[in-house]
Parts: C-alpha cells; sequence; structure tokens
C-alpha cells in the first residue's frame, strides 16, 4: 500500500514539473483534466434505438398478443363443446419492431391507386371439405376478386399511416413485393410480407384488416379472427372487420357468433349485400330455409349480379322440396358465373332431381373440368348414368369412387342395382350429394 501511495505521489510530482516546464505538456495535461471533470458533471445517458422505442412496440405487441389469446380461448371453448372442423394453428408471435410516430405528416400513397373506403369485399368460400351443394350450402359468393383488385382495395391504404421518416424504403418496398405477388396468385407468401410489414409499422387497421381477409381465403380461420380483433380493438364499429370474423366464425361452424357479427353488420351498413349472403348461408347451415330464402333475395335485390345469392336461394328451395323452383336461380348463379364449381355441381344434381339427366351429366362434366380431383362431380355422374340406364358408364363411375370415396361408391351401386330392378328413383332426398 506504501508502495503505491509512493508511485502515485512522484507520478504527480513528474506531471507538476512537465507541466511547469513543457508548454506541450501543459496542454494535454488541461485537456485531460477537462474531460474527466465533464464526465464527472455530465454523465453519458444509456443509448436507445432511434426507430425502435419499447414505449410503442410493447403498444403493439399488446394489440396482438391480446387479440390472439382472446381468439386461442374462444378457439378452445368451442372445441370442447364441437370440435371445429377447420384445425389450424395459433398465430405466431415474433418481438414487434414499432416505428415511432413523427412530426412529418407527409404520407407515401404514390405507388397505390386511391381507392374508396366502401369496396365490397367477397364472402368467403366454404370449405368443400364440410359442405354440401344441397343438404349442407356450398360457397354462395362471388368469385374471389382477382390479386391486382385486392392489392388495390386494401393495400393502397395501408401505407397511409407510414411516414416518409420511418424508413419508407424498406416498408414500401415490402408493400410493393406483397403486391406482385397477389397479382401472381401466391396469396400465402403475400401475407408473410404483409405481417412483417405490420410488426415494423405502428398499429394500422387496413393493414390487419387485409391480413384478416386473405387468411379467410386461406382457409386459416383463427389467424383471420385474430387480426380481424385487432381492427376491431382500433376501430371497434368496422363493419369489414365485423364481417371478416363472421367468415372465420362460420369455418368454425360456429353460426350462432357468426350470426351475431352478421346482425351487428346489417345494424350498421343495412345495404352490406355480402352480410345478407353469408348470413342467408348461415340459415340454409341451420336448417331455417324460410328465413335463408328470404335473405338470399334480400342481396340480390341490392346487388343483381352476386351469384352466390342465387345459388343459396336455390339451395334452400331445394332442402323444401321445390326442385322446379330452385333450377332458375342456381340457373341464374351458373350464369353470372360459368366457373363456378359449386353452382355448376348444384345444377347438375337440380337436373338429375328432375329426371333431365342428360342436362345433369352435362354440368358433372364441366364440374369436373373445375375441379378434376373433386369426387362429388363422379357421383353425380354415376347417379345420373345409373338412373338413365347407362350402367356400364355407372360401373366406371363406381369404381373411380370405390378406392376414393367408399360411401359415395356405395351409392352409387344401389342406385346401379334399383334400376336394374326396372325402379329408377328420381332423386330422392335419401340419395342428394353430401359434399365434403
Amino acid at each position: 500500500m506504501n508502495a503505491e501511495l509512493k508511485d502515485k505521489a512522484s507520478l504527480f510530482k513528474t506531471a507538476r514539473i512537465l507541466y511547469a516546464r513543457d508548454p506541450r505538456w501543459r496542454v494535454c495535461l488541461e485537456t485531460a483534466v477537462g474531460g474527466l471533470l465533464m464526465l464527472l458533471l455530465f454523465p453519458p445517458r444509456p443509448l436507445t434505438p432511434l426507430f425502435f422505442p419499447s414505449k410503442v412496440g410493447s403498444q403493439h405487441k399488446s394489440l396482438t398478443e391480446s387479440a390472439v389469446s382472446h381468439v386461442q380461448t374462444t378457439s378452445t371453448n368451442h372445441s370442447t363443446a364441437n370440435p371445429p372442423a377447420v384445425a389450424s394453428e395459433p398465430v405466431p408471435l415474433l418481438p414487434p419492431r414499432a416505428i415511432p410516430k413523427t412530426p412529418q405528416t407527409t404520407t407515401i400513397t404514390k405507388a397505390f391507386p386511391s381507392v374508396e373506403s366502401s369496396q365490397k369485399l367477397a364472402p368467403l368460400r366454404p370449405s368443400v371439405a364440410t359442405i354440401s351443394p344441397l343438404q349442407s350450402p356450398v360457397s354462395s359468393q362471388k368469385e374471389p376478386s382477382s390479386p391486382a383488385k385486392i392489392s388495390q382495395r386494401v393495400l393502397a391504404r395501408a401505407p397511409q399511416s407510414i411516414s416518409p421518416a420511418a424508413s419508407p424504403e424498406n416498408l414500401f418496398a415490402e408493400l410493393l413485393h406483397a403486391q406482385k405477388l397477389l397479382r401472381e396468385g401466391d396469396r400465402r407468401h403475400a401475407a408473410l410480407v404483409v405481417e412483417e410489414v405490420a410488426r415494423k409499422a405502428p398499429p394500422d387497421p387496413n393493414l390487419h384488416l387485409f391480413l384478416a381477409r386473405l387468411y379467410n381465403q386461406l382457409r386459416e380461420p383463427v389467424r383471420a379472427m385474430a387480426h380481424a380483433s385487432v381492427t376491431l380493438r382500433l376501430e371497434p364499429n368496422n363493419p369489414q372487420a365485423l364481417f371478416q370474423e363472421a367468415q372465420a366464425q362460420l369455418l368454425l361452424q360456429d353460426f350462432a357468433r357468426a350470426e351475431e357479427c352478421l346482425k351487428k353488420v346489417l345494424t350498421i351498413t343495412p345495404q352490406h349485400a355480402e352480410a345478407h349472403l353469408l348470413l342467408a348461408q348461415v340459415y340454409n347451415r341451420t336448417n331455417r330455409y324460410p328465413e335463408a330464402v328470404l335473405a338470399a333475395r334480400t342481396a340480390t335485390s341490392l346487388d343483381p349480379q352476386l351469384a352466390g345469392g342465387y345459388l343459396q336461394e336455390g339451395i334452400a328451395l331445394y332442402r323444401q322440396g321445390y326442385f322446379q323452383d330452385a333450377l332458375s336461380p342456381i340457373q341464374k348463379a351458373v350464369l353470372l358465373q360459368p366457373q363456378a364449381f359449386e353452382a355448376n355441381l348444384a345444377l347438375g344434381w337440380i337436373y338429375h332431381c328432375l329426371g333431365q339427366y342428360d342436362k345433369a351429366v352435362q354440368q358433372a362434366k364441366k364440374a369436373l373440368e373445375i375441379r378434376p380431383q373433386n369426387p362429388w362431380p363422379h357421383y353425380v355422374l354415376g347417379m345420373a348414368y345409373a338412373a338413365s340406364g347407362r350402367l356400364e358408364e355407372a360401373r366406371r363411375e363406381y369404381q373411380e369412387l370405390s378406392g376414393r370415396r367408399p360411401a359415395l361408391a356405395s351409392r352409387v351401386l344401389h342406385q346401379i342395382l334399383r334400376n336394374a330392378a326396372s325402379s329408377p328413383p328420381k332423386g330422392e332426398d335419401s340419395d342428394e350429394p353430401d359434399v365434403d
């Protein structure tokens, strides 16, 4: 200890001598002492990221985490009573990288055209795996919009809360990339890109609404509900977000919740044609056929080009036994959308029920061209062939179905046997398609 004190004393003495004799040492010592004093008087603060403050990030994270936890809790409660037909994995949460709000008010909108806020959203396409075109209604909506139209409707409004100071090149480039992916039909990759933009940008209802709609089209209702919930947290009375939640609930077969959401939409916007259409589908799924007819006709009165409305009306009339009355609206649905698989399949079955077997075969073949891997056109073909006495062709359809859908094959075989006994039926309810 004494040696250390002696060393310090000698160093101090040497420094004092150099300070007195050499002006260059004097400048160095004065600079060093001044720097030490500045550090003592003004200690440095810890560095924080410029664009990612924890306050904004935590706000964005709390919105997303609470939405996902609410959706997962709801879906868990629902699965204990009535297990949903669609199994979806939970939405993965990544640490958000939020961008602080800046005083600049200039927004980025050059790359996207202006879009009216009242653009229509297409209703959902129900799963072929759980819905019949006649016994349980098939998809009732318009054909999905083209990727370019989707990007114009939603992505055009997405950059409105992204300021130029908040790393505009990266976010803007990512949105443009998502737009390009949508044009190419790669919806899943586009959803991942927009997910990343939503994590980087401040909470934006348009981005989450877009993701809710895209995940409904990708048949991932849990993810769709999570993003719809975020939009509803930011805008509680957003009818489009409620509509997307209703679509997701219908995919999960929670018809009561879907009906509740749709009635909220119609309270806010009574002229929402697609909401009336989806409500007609809910009524058909819950065997309330007169209400389904009324809701479907309301939808087509608001939008005469809404093919799904005519299809749902025809399905409801068919389920009440009005085969001839069901023919006209289903024909209108096919006329408006010739490439709609469900409408062509339903029309083929109606023709079979009316005994018009040649037309039934024609429509079933058209449905098979649209979806070659779907077994139900083979079923309609087999039933029509058997009922019209074309037993060899019916046998081929039976063989086609026997390896893929034995239950359908057994129905075709039953029809063949009944025809062989000279008692060809004309479309009893027990033989109608139960399309998965």
